[in-house]
């Protein structure tokens, strides 16, 4: 609770560990500081209704660690070095392959419900949000390739699923301040 008082989210020691020390690797190659962030920090949903689906099927990518596309493949280099235990669940998006594909998000998806200032974290969204159709009804999940309802049931390549709740709950981090809402529910919980 300490941490979300200060704008800080409580993200795992690894997490924090391994942005730490790829951002000073990266900060040392190019003699100055190259920035290191969680995807969830860069971004924030703008349509309430969704946030629960977004924040479910974004899961892990969520915690991902990313950097401007233009340290992108020297981040990758880096990364690859650091190979630990204790980071075997972080991941690194590439932004710069990201960018050079320049994905496009179709309309009625969960990228409608987002908003980055960044355009690469925009490109990551549309990546990662543009083909996930915003459905109402089982109905509406069948005729799409890949959806979601507000209430996290969803269809991706031939299977429907409940999202895991503690995606969407325990571990809600997305947005670039820290949840008044969640800074409570943690308060209330100690």
């Amino acid at each position: 609770a300490e941490d979300l008082k200060n704008d800080r989210k409580p993200y795992r020691k690894e997490l924090k560990s391994a942005r730490a020390e790829l951002q000073r690797e990266l900060s040392s190659q190019y003699g100055r500081t190259i920035h290191v962030e969680i995807f969830a920090d860069l971004f924030d949903i703008t349509d309430e209704k969704w946030k629960n689906a977004i924040e479910g099927r974004l899961g892990r990518i969520k915690h991902s660690l990313v950097t401007d596309p233009r340290y992108a493949v020297d981040a990758a280099k880096i990364f690859r070095r650091m190979k630990r235990r204790e980071f075997e669940e972080i991941d690194l998006i590439n932004t710069a392959a990201i960018k050079r594909d320049m994905p496009a998000a179709k309309e009625g998806t969960l990228y409608d419900a987002v908003r980055a200032s960044e355009p690469y974290v925009d490109l990551c969204l549309k990546r990662y949000l543009g083909r996930i159709f915003q459905c109402g009804t089982v109905e509406e999940l069948h005729q799409v390739r890949d959806g979601v309802t507000p209430d996290c049931y969803s269809y991706s390549n031939y299977i429907f699923r409940h999202l895991r709740e503690d995606d969407y709950n325990r571990y809600a981090c997305i947005g670039t301040k820290v949840s008044k809402a969640r800074l409570k529910e943690l308060e209330d919980e100690i």
